[in-house]
């Protein structure tokens, strides 16, 4: 049985087949047809094997058995399943501003299943733009000229002004980015500081009450320092103005009902409050959805952003991961 282990989605079908072959690599028909195949180990209930159709039916893993009692040899099968990706996260803004010449660091797509989960693709990604003379996409090789980590990470650069999307694709789905590009030079950086209390909350439908845990201290919401620095010298700049964006960003809605939602983002307020110019670091607060959040809220790992935008200066994003743990006691 070549290759060892099969990684399936739910719902595909696969043909196993089975066959003996000598120490030297020659088949040996005549064993082969003897040999005969079996699950034998499929706690998970992962799939179904008949006529040597293989089927994934849910996520978990399974083993394959076949086996010549006539030669007493045998050969297993792991199976792997999982859900199948349904949707492209990526670690940057889904809509970027940049000057011609201008590139972006590294961006790296992630690809999640319903439920959030990463899943592992099983073929490399390709990244495309929608107007190469906009914006160009190029996915990061090694010394050899190899894809690294399967090509999810890649580089955009701006080359002309306009409009373009950038989409990573893998296994027929699709996730884009929005780029728009101008002639204006960037001049200067937004720069956060680190969360003062972790940029992870946790809601536990498992409480009597569900509710937020102490993780990331949701109750008090979770701070950053966030200065303005010049792109050349690295100095500070005084008396500036800072735009955030969204005021309320919705995490995820995976529910059992259309207003179920983990929302942890109920404003990025600064101080001063109307965003005035100022001097010095600003402060930005993130603070908790404490009002609204209701049952049915399914459990996985979702995410949010916060968007901080300045004159000259590319956009900068705060990601936040709010996790959905249930703890109730197994009866």
């Amino acid at each position: 049985m070549a290759p060892s282990s099969v990684i399936l989605r739910v719902g595909e079908e696969t043909m196993v087949i089975a066959a003996a072959g000598a120490q030297s690599g020659r088949k040996l028909p005549s064993v082969s047809a003897t040999v005969t195949m079996a699950i034998t180990d499929d706690d998970d209930e992962a799939i179904t094997l008949e006529d040597g159709v293989l089927t994934a039916v849910g996520a978990g893993t399974a083993e394959i058995t076949a086996e010549s009692a006539i030669a007493g040899i045998a050969g297993k099968l792991t199976v792997t399943v999982t859900k199948p990706i349904d949707e492209i996260v990526f670690d940057a803004s889904s809509d970027l501003n940049l000057a011609a010449g201008e590139s972006t660091g590294e961006i790296t797509a992630t690809a999640h299943d319903e439920d959030g989960e990463v899943i592992m693709p099983r073929s490399d990604w390709s990244w495309a733009s929608s107007d190469g003379s906009v914006a160009s996409v190029a996915q990061k090789k090694d010394a050899d000229n190899k894809l690294v980590d399967g090509g999810r990470i890649a580089t955009i650069t701006g080359k002309g002004s306009g409009d373009a999307d950038i989409t990573a694709t893998v296994e027929g789905v699709s996730g884009s980015i929005a780029v728009n590009v101008t002639g204006q030079s960037v001049t200067r950086v937004i720069d956060p500081s680190s969360s003062s209390e972790g940029n992870v909350f946790v809601w536990d439908i498992g409480l009597e009450t569900p509710g937020w845990t102490d993780a990331g201290a949701p109750e008090d919401g979770t701070e950053f320092t966030v200065n303005l620095r010049d792109r050349v010298s690295n100095s500070l700049i005084d008396n500036w103005t800072l735009s955030v964006t969204p005021t309320s960003a919705a995490a995820g809605t995976a529910a059992t009902e259309e207003d179920a939602q983990v929302d942890p983002v109920l404003g990025a307020v600064m101080d001063p409050a109307d965003g005035a110019a100022t001097t010095g670091a600003i402060e930005v607060t993130i603070a908790p959805h404490t009002d609204g959040v209701t049952d049915g809220i399914t459990v996985g790992t979702y995410h949010t952003f916060v968007s901080l935008t300045s004159t000259g200066a590319r956009e900068a994003r705060l990601q936040f991961t709010i996790s959905v743990i249930d703890s109730t006691p197994d009866e």
